[in-house]
């Protein structure tokens, strides 16, 4: 789980999933309340990097929090993985 951040101007938290490291990939989520989020219906044995933001309400976002990465190793029909960081503040 995560803290979002206190600004007045917060609005959502950005994921983006990637396979190569250090690439920001495709936005999969925007939450705009939730401090957890899953991620499922993944390729078992592949490496995933994830990335997080804040938005503000003008949808400017934070700079990356730092990449984590993380690979299932179960059947890709079960494989959930849960995502644990906490976004740098809204700018």
């Amino acid at each position: 789980a995560w803290t979002n951040p206190t600004d007045a101007d917060f609005a959502s938290v950005r994921i983006y999933r990637s396979t190569a490291s250090g690439a920001l990939g495709s936005r999969v989520a925007t939450l705009t309340s939730a401090t957890s989020w899953s991620d499922s219906g993944l390729t078992d044995g592949t490496t995933y990097y994830y990335t997080v933001r804040a938005a503000d309400v003008t949808g400017n976002e934070s700079t990356n929090t730092n990449q984590v990465s993380a690979a299932p190793t179960t059947p890709a029909s079960i494989c959930s993985m849960k995502l644990w960081a906490t976004p740098p503040p809204a700018p």
